[in-house]
């Protein structure tokens, strides 16, 4: 019986560690989405220089984070029923950003439809904050 109630602590314990580092990941992933867009809009007014490859890379590992971060949300947390509950708002705010960006991704060939998803993308971004 023991050796149960051990399995179910270090279960506990690795998923308390996981959601740690999904919330990690969290913030990481806002940054890579605000550097590049900070870093243009000053580029743009002459303040600073920033370098066009490094915010390349910022908004590339953007989207490799976002992905991470998803799926370890639905991992951790599954797809819960809605409740008014903040944490269940805001997983369901991550899932309508997780649709919303691979819709943004998949008509790429179409500018102005992308450019209108990915304002949509930031209702529920904004939402979350």
């Amino acid at each position: 019986m023991e050796q149960k109630v051990d399995r179910q602590q270090i279960e506990i314990r690795r998923k308390l560690r996981m959601q740690l580092v999904d919330r990690l990941v969290g913030w990481f992933t806002l940054f890579c989405y605000f550097f590049p867009i900070v870093g243009r809009f000053l580029n743009a007014q002459g303040m600073t220089n920033f370098n066009d490859d490094l915010m390349q890379t910022f908004s590339n590992l953007f989207w490799i984070m976002i992905f991470l971060h998803s799926i370890a949300a639905l991992y951790l947390y599954g797809i819960p029923l809605f409740k008014k509950n903040m944490r269940i708002v805001n997983l369901y705010l991550g899932i309508a950003i997780l649709a919303l960006i691979f819709i943004n991704r998949s008509i790429s060939r179409f500018e102005t439809a992308e450019q209108i998803v990915a304002t949509l993308i930031m209702i529920p971004a904004l939402s979350i904050l």
